[in-house]
């Protein structure tokens, strides 16, 4: 199978397992995939030079970071000048066309190490470098998005017109939700969502109680992942207050730049746990009384297939969100909060409702959205894109 130059914004090392690490890992199964990181810049390297993760990213142009994926290999990309802050001008293109070079000399040279002549592309989410300076054959392309870039202020800058611009330019497009593509069908006819999954064996496996948890006296009402820009942080606050003797617990980590629950941290039933090992994550849910999705309801959340509400169906646990999305495929199975103010009602619902059979019915539900149904559309599309059989745009 033609191997694939991987390009995608996450670190492989990153706080949290991304959607575009899972992926790329899973079609490493099957073919050769080379993941290229988003760069650090050389602002990074001078503040941070003695972190490891900088500095073992200086020592090699790639590495081998998973024994159980011999066929995957991350490519570290050369330190970038920090041009996302200038105006999208002469400067920042001539910068930006001059890095890309660099980087596909990085680039070839480890696909000449492995004798790789041709590959196909993906890009998931970094469309400022959808733009190829190769000495080898690129097969075919695909624009991978996950998420409304005009919500993301940093990435959305020079991303914008990036997306659209590679949106166009590929054979095809992947997004995770149907509202995602829907708008990029506007720039690209093949376009076709494969939603999120969850790595159910991993969530489903049962896993004692976390030591933290022990301290923490009452019932549990539960969020992981990143804690951010897409939190309704006066949602927590209103459930905190009417709620006192129920605990919230928030495990992930605090967003540097968009992180807005100071007042939080002052109560004392709201409980930051911190980023956890992705082999420690099940726990956190498992152990929880009800899991909480408590996002805004907004342009940028509206865009997301959450990957973690098939990780939460996975344990069987009751589940309390907003409804910031489509939510028909899984309406029956969880308690939507749809009324300002309404958040404790449904939080009781949720405790008083739940059952055995509630409970095997979103266990089953995340048994069918697993990684390995939603890799399997992914092959399909590289394989039809290796036959060349799509039509022409």
């Amino acid at each position: 199978m033609t191997p694939i130059v991987f390009q995608a914004l996450p670190k492989w090392d990153g706080n949290y397992n991304s959607t575009a690490l899972t992926i790329s890992k899973m079609l490493s199964q099957s073919r050769k995939v080379f993941y290229v990181e988003h760069p650090f810049s050389i602002i990074d390297w001078a503040k941070d030079r003695d972190n490891p993760r900088i500095k073992r990213r200086m020592n090699a142009g790639f590495e081998m970071p998973f024994q159980d994926h011999p066929n995957f290999y991350v490519i570290h990309p050369p330190l970038t000048f920090p041009i996302n802050s200038l105006p999208n001008g002469v400067l920042y293109q001539t910068l930006l066309h001059a890095y890309i070079k660099k980087l596909w000399k990085r680039i070839d040279a480890v696909l000449d190490e492995f004798n790789v002549s041709s590959f196909g592309y993906v890009n998931s989410f970094d469309p400022v470098y959808f733009e190829f300076e190769s000495r080898h054959t690129c097969e075919f392309t695909v624009y991978h998005s996950v998420d409304l870039i005009e919500g993301e202020p940093y990435i959305a800058k020079h991303g914008v017109t990036a997306e659209r611009r590679a949106s166009c330019l590929a054979d095809y497009v992947v997004t995770t939700s149907l509202p995602l593509e829907n708008r990029l069908q506007k720039y690209n006819p093949n376009a076709t969502c494969i939603a999120n999954a969850a790595d159910f064996n991993h969530f489903s496996r049962a896993l004692p109680e976390p030591e933290e948890y022990k301290s923490i006296e009452g019932r549990k009402i539960v969020y992981t992942g990143n804690i951010g820009l897409r939190i309704d942080y006066a949602l927590i606050k209103q459930l905190a207050n009417e709620n006192p003797d129920d605990q919230l617990v928030l495990v992930g980590p605090k967003d540097p730049q968009y992180f807005a629950g100071q007042e939080l941290e002052a109560m004392p039933n709201v409980h930051f746990l911190g980023p956890k090992p992705y082999n420690e994550l099940p726990a956190y849910i498992q152990h929880a009384d009800v899991c909480l999705i408590p996002f805004l309801c907004n342009a940028l959340t509206h865009h997301i297939y959450p990957l973690k509400l098939n990780e939460y169906f996975a344990t069987g646990k009751p589940i309390v969100t907003t409804r910031f999305t489509i939510m028909e495929e899984f309406e029956e199975l969880l308690h939507i909060i749809d009324e300002p103010g309404s958040i404790s009602k449904v939080i009781k619902e949720a405790f008083e409702k739940d059952s055995h059979t509630l409970q095997n019915a979103r266990i089953k539900k995340a048994s069918y959205n697993t990684w390995e149904h939603r890799i399997k559309d992914w092959n399909d599309i590289l394989e039809a894109l290796e036959a060349n059989i799509f039509i022409e745009k």
